[in-house]
């Protein structure tokens, strides 16, 4: 998984390095180490105004009820992307603007859960539907800019919105037999406030 991530990440640098300096690319460093890949970008639409997206993929292996009859391996895989508009208060340095920034969120995510190997069943009887999740919401944090090259930021918000599951999934009827169920738009449930928390190290051009 790394090394994919490292050549998209020289990709995106060598396409933005033909442009001027108002191309922002970057990384959470904190999140590679738990397996959290994430490419983000940020362009200076004006002196305090600018657009920024992200794009994340994840995957957490874990296991449960650990050497017993129970016991099952499992992973998770997720794919997040969100937009959002940031209006610097305190512009401090051009091109890149530094200081106290706050902005609207719009953030789409999916994520999916596969069971592995278990000791008490078949792994094979077993389908859990994508989870997909809409949030909105805003963000308040800081970038500082150094050596005139390299940007560091954080930041944190609150988001609400959906998660609706869709697809099949199999689960044991009233007989205790395995039976098939398709999710609906009647499964959509709807979820409360959340935080929204991030790190970045970037480069500029």
């Amino acid at each position: 998984m790394r090394k994919p991530f490292s050549l998209l990440l020289a990709f995106v640098i060598a396409s933005v390095s033909l442009l001027n300096a108002q191309h922002v690319v970057k990384i959470n460093p904190l999140g590679i180490a738990i397996g959290d890949y994430q490419l983000a970008y940020e362009y200076l639409y004006t002196n305090n105004v600018s657009i920024n997206a992200s794009f994340t993929v994840n995957q957490t292996n874990f296991k449960r009820n650990k050497k017993t009859s129970n016991e099952l391996a499992a992973s998770i895989k997720g794919i997040n992307v969100n937009a959002s508009i940031r209006y610097y208060v305190t512009a401090e340095t051009l091109p890149v603007p530094s200081g106290l920034f706050v902005g609207p969120l719009l953030d789409v995510s999916s994520t999916q859960l596969k069971l592995k190997s278990a000791a008490a069943f078949s792994v094979d009887e077993f389908k859990y539907p994508d989870i997909t999740q809409f949030r909105a919401g805003g963000i308040v944090g800081y970038q500082l800019v150094f050596k005139e090259q390299y940007t560091i930021e954080a930041f944190g918000g609150v988001v609400y919105g959906r998660r609706g599951y869709t697809g099949k999934l199999n689960l044991p009827n009233a007989k205790g037999d395995i039976a098939e169920y398709t999710l609906g738009p009647k499964a959509i449930k709807y979820k409360n406030f959340s935080p929204k928390l991030g790190v970045r190290v970037g480069i500029y051009f």
